[in-house]
């Protein structure tokens, strides 16, 4: 899967997606991009264990918000 990411916009390097959880009991999934220079974004979703969440909280629609917003921060 090719994530399209733009390079960080404060040092011009690539960038990388990494995932991790806050904490199991509240039901929260990270996902996050970070840069070797120290610059991160982070976007949070449910796990879904106890009950389904909703489309717009799901770790697909994450991704893909935090791919866009990450991508908005570049000047062309």
């Amino acid at each position: 899967m090719t994530d399209n990411l733009k390079p960080c916009p404060f040092c011009g390097s690539s960038v990388e997606i990494y995932e991790g959880f806050e904490s199991a009991i509240n039901q929260n999934g990270v996902l996050g991009i970070s840069c070797g220079c120290g610059v991160e974004m982070e976007s949070w979703y449910l796990l879904g264990d106890y009950e389904k969440p909703k489309p717009e909280d799901t770790k697909a629609s994450s991704r893909k918000k935090l791919i866009k917003q990450w991508n908005k921060r570049v000047k062309l």
